[in-house]
């Protein structure tokens, strides 16, 4: 049916790209691309492991992407919930922890135990020497390999990893009396947490080499070989919307559009080091400014990927490499703009949150990673210290620190091994029978019996090696341990819901001393505890059935006191006056002065910095602690992790001095971002009682679920703090003295990064810099890449403008139809597709003005044709807009006209009209006259007949952002 509305509403309809391609815009700069966090594909280039999981394989075939692949990712949820496929489980965690007491015994460390090293080991540990087993063994020894020895040495076994638990006890004593940190080299349990893992927060695993899929398609969709776009319109689209609607104005990829996808779990830092990413980017460019006649690029990224960007002016800028090929000069030369969308460029506390919990909130665990992997993975990819919150944005609002933690003491109780004595263990030697030892504590200050737990079941005989963990906290009091009571007990584990308890022991502990209340020696006082060191003591266990036996359960007991300014094994670097996004006393998010300022400019009830309070505590008896990002590495005791992210950023020049700075060189940018989403901006821990168990990596942190907050500008939920829409105080002019600033802006985050964060590019304005913002009311971080905000400033800055406007209106059309269709039938014509069309009555004559200009058609309405008087008025689809560039004028562009045979009555779609031609129109005739004036232009002559269009037209001019304008 004939639209009867306005033809340059129809003009601007579907996409933003076709949009502006039919006002006149036209590709004019390459666009470089760089993608978000999780924004681009990545797939295994090697793999020892899954060779065939490689995406380009000898043989032709294709393994596919990993991240993400639908089939890998279902595998591994799989796998997670089921076990099934699980490499890290516990029969396996249990022999890895064998082979490790084992190798103990290796004392010239050649990475073998020979005979020699096992017999010395056996003969001199105290715990052994009067096994007649072992005796036995030892005697028939000559001539036999460590394997047969250790296989005769079966029933005993479980003794003589007693004894090697106790000895590697006291080897991670005399380390930590040293001052040095315990390693622990963590497996993923499945395959492709394997392959996601890194090494030192950068490198590839032993065996395995992944790197990011190049092209296009490979940042616009999370999910790869996306059939149909189908998981794009399910809400996984990436850079497509930005893709898009640069394709549909006439971008080619390749020619003047090129996608630079990067591994996003690699910090920017590393990433020349590992692969030349940074060097063949500059190099990539380079040719792409080249091959489009030197206009330089315009670099588009989301999230993440504006720190990387970032990051890569600078480089360019200040590193050895860059400055040998131009430096700030090639830059200048090369860039034309830096729109970074959504880009957190003074990080994020959403960065440290999702390092910290494991990215708790997305829904990873289990369907990406197992609960213990997804903590061991994301806490390997070393690009979260690119996004960690810088104390610089927090600076700018009532916040004091994005962590806090509730205070609490802590007794560390490792369980070492357990030995039982006594007639009926002598009579049944089982190695079968499966036991395990349980704990508890019963805190003096609030006189209620802590969770109890329990290690994990192990075969044992009259000895059993355990080597587990298990923590204990408590609230109030933290700075004490005096007064608590530890129950420890050993269960046999029976088939069925009962066991049997066969011994309990429970201790009243002090630092001065520990005390039996209940055992075998009661009343007998133990070695005390010292603070924030291991006391290693053996249990007496009272037996609790009539079976003779004697149990003893060893122990290491450690009280650690809740001190943030005298933090157990503190291994963070000493006298380092850290820096901004690198840590340190001087990424502080507070001072006196600001407090003092917020309070000045905002009263007490908004002034004062929001801090957690427990909602089950309303005598405030629950306190908690700010900690900054180095304080959270030690709390947790991410020794490794806290040396891979100093190494990864403080210990890089250029991030270290430049990574909150604009860039040399890049002096066009244009920021897009929304607001007023509800934005993390903090989160409240708390450490709750568990089990660490072998090779089981864990964390001891848990979001604070019970707690709130007392400030009107913040939410709390669940242990997470929110800036709010409209409501959040904010700085009105970071660049102002702390003592001068104002704070009357009300507003918030766009639901992942927060407002200052995304708003930080602004204060370069004053160094000089071009910049201009686009907020986005209630977008969020990944919808604003669909906004026609954040769309139409990437096709402005990427595209040529009109530098005016034509407005033509077709008034109308006159068409003399010629003869008959039966006359052209016998005229040997019946292969016109007019005439065919007339033949079988889809037509009657009807014709339309058809329009050309560049590679954009308009038409207008089909209207009929009158045998005797040709000359029809246009009703509607009259107006068309035609944005007319600089280069229009200087080529002389022609604007094209027909009039054409509609095959069908209601539809504007045919060929050209039977004596007609197609007439140009040199747009710089239209100069001529300025006003809105009517001409016919004369489209050709048939039988006498004539044919013509009469229009008329008016100029308007284009505004800022290069739209029309005819007021």
């Amino acid at each position: 049916m004939v639209n009867n509305t306005d033809q340059v509403k129809e003009q601007l309809q579907g996409s933003m790209g076709k949009q502006f391609r039919a006002m006149g815009f036209q590709p004019k700069h390459p666009v470089a691309l760089f993608n978000s966090l999780s924004g681009n594909v990545i797939e295994v280039i090697e793999s020892d492991r899954m060779p065939h999981w490689v995406a380009k394989q000898p043989n032709g075939a294709d393994g596919g992407a990993l991240w993400v692949d639908v089939a890998k990712v279902t595998s591994a949820a799989i796998g997670n919930i089921t076990g099934m496929g699980h490499t890290n489980t516990k029969a396996h965690r249990i022999q890895k922890w064998h082979d490790e007491l084992i190798h103990m015994m290796d004392s010239d460390k050649d990475g073998e135990v020979d005979t020699e090293e096992l017999i010395t080991f056996l003969t001199q540990t105290a715990t052994l020497q009067d096994d007649q087993l072992i005796k036995s063994v030892l005697k028939e020894a000559e001539g036999k390999t460590t394997i047969q020895l250790l296989k005769e040495l079966g029933p005993c076994m479980p003794k003589v990893l007693s004894a090697l638990v106790s000895a590697k006890s006291n080897a991670e004593q005399e380390i930590q009396v040293k001052n040095k940190t315990i390693e622990y080299n963590w497996e993923a349990s499945t395959e492709f947490a394997k392959h996601m893992q890194l090494k030192g927060g950068y490198a590839d695993p032993d065996g395995i080499k992944v790197r990011a899929r190049s092209g296009l398609a490979s940042m616009e969709c999370l999910v790869a070989n996306d059939p149909g776009g189908v998981m794009a319109k399910l809400g996984a689209a990436l850079m497509l919307p930005v893709t898009t609607a640069l394709k549909d104005i006439g971008y080619q990829e390749g020619v003047n559009l090129r996608g630079y996808g990067y591994d996003w779990r690699v910090p920017c830092t590393k990433l020349e080091k590992r692969e030349q990413y940074l060097s063949k980017t500059m190099q990539d460019i380079a040719e792409l400014v080249a091959t489009n006649k030197g206009q330089k690029a315009v670099v588009i990224t989301h999230s993440l990927g504006g720190v990387m960007a970032s990051y890569f002016f600078h480089w360019v800028a200040h590193s050895d490499y860059g400055k040998a090929h131009g430096g700030v000069q090639w830059l200048e030369e090369h860039i034309q703009a830096f729109l970074p969308v959504g880009g957190p460029m003074l990080g994020t506390p959403y960065g440290s949150h999702s390092y910290i919990t494991g990215d708790e909130g997305q829904n990873l665990a289990p369907a990406v990673f197992s609960y213990a992997d997804r903590h061991l993975v994301v806490r390997s990819w070393g690009m979260f210290g690119m996004i960690f919150p810088c104390g610089q944005h927090l600076m700018l609002q009532p916040t004091q620190s994005v962590h806090w933690v509730r205070r609490q003491g802590c007794l560390n109780v490792h369980v070492l091994s357990v030995q039982m004595a006594g007639e009926q263990v002598d009579k049944d030697d089982n190695t079968n029978l499966q036991y395990y030892v349980m704990a508890g504590i019963k805190h003096h200050t609030t006189g209620k019996v802590a969770k109890k737990l329990k290690c994990t079941p192990i075969q044992m005989s009259s000895h059993g090696a355990i080597d587990e963990r298990l923590l204990f906290y408590w609230n109030t009091g933290p700075e004490s341990v005096e007064g608590t009571v530890l129950t420890v007990s050993l269960w046999r584990d029976w088939v069925g819901p009962i066991d049997k308890e066969l011994g309990r022991g429970t201790f009243e502990l002090g630092e001065n001393k520990m005390t039996v209340v209940e055992g075998p020696s009661k009343g007998e006082t133990l070695p005390g505890l010292t603070r924030n060191e291991y006391v290693e003591v053996q249990l007496p266990l009272k037996e609790k059935a009539a079976d003779g036996l004697e149990v003893t359960a060893t122990v290491r007991l450690k009280f650690v006191p809740f001190d943030e300014n005298n933090m157990h094994n503190d291994f963070r670097r000493k006298d380092d006056p850290g820096a901004y996004r690198c840590g340190g006393p001087a990424d502080a998010c507070t001072s006196p002065a600001k407090q003092s300022q917020l309070l000045k400019a905002l009263g007490p009830e908004l002034g004062k910095e929001w801090a957690p309070l427990s909602t089950k505590d309303p005598s405030k008896k629950v306190t908690y602690s700010p900690m900054s990002i180095d304080q959270m590495f030690v709390l947790d005791e991410m020794v490794g992790n806290y040396e891979a992210w100093k190494e990864c950023y403080a210990d890089d020049p250029i991030w270290r001095k430049h990574s909150t700075e604009p860039p040399e060189g890049v002096n066009r940018i244009r920021p897009i971002y929304g607001i007023n989403m509800p934005t993390l901006v903090g989160n409240v821990y708390r450490r709750s009682n568990k089990r660490i168990a072998r090779y089981q990596p864990n964390t001891s942190l848990d979001l604070d679920t019970d707690c709130k907050i007392e400030h009107d500008g913040y939410a709390c939920n669940r242990g997470i703090i929110t800036e709010m829409p409209h409501k959040t105080p904010q700085a009105d002019d970071p660049t102002k003295p702390l003592s001068e600033m104002t704070f009357k802006k009300r507003c918030s985050g766009d639901g992942t990064v927060a407002y200052w964060s995304l708003r930080w590019p602004i204060t370069w304005k004053e160094r000089g810099y071009d910049v201009k913002m686009t907020e986005v009311e209630g977008a969020g971080h990944r919808d604003i890449l669909e906004t026609m905000e954040c769309l139409e400033t990437c096709l402005v800055e990427s595209c040529s403008r009109p530098a005016k406007y034509v407005e033509i209106i077709m008034e109308s059309i006159t068409y003399t139809a010629g003869s008959s269709c039966l006359s052209c039938c016998f005229n040997v014509c019946c292969c016109c597709l007019v005439c065919l069309c007339k033949c079988i009555g889809l037509n009657t004559d009807n014709v339309f003005a058809e329009l050309s200009w560049h590679d954009n058609t308009f038409t207008t309405e089909p209207l009929l044709a009158n045998w005797r008087r040709g000359e029809r008025k246009v009703e509607s689809q009259r107006r068309f807009v035609l944005g007319v560039t600089q280069e229009d004028f200087d080529k002389g562009a022609c604007i094209g006209l027909s009039i054409n045979t509609a095959v069908q009555m209601d539809i504007s779609f045919g060929p050209q009209a039977s004596g007609t031609k197609s007439v140009g129109v040199n747009i710089n005739d239209l100069l001529k006259e300025t006003t809105a004036q009517s001409q016919v232009v004369k489209m050709g002559t048939s039988s006498g007949a004539r044919h013509a269009i009469k229009w008329s037209w008016r100029w308007g001019a284009a505004d800022d952002s290069g739209k029309p304008n005819f007021g």
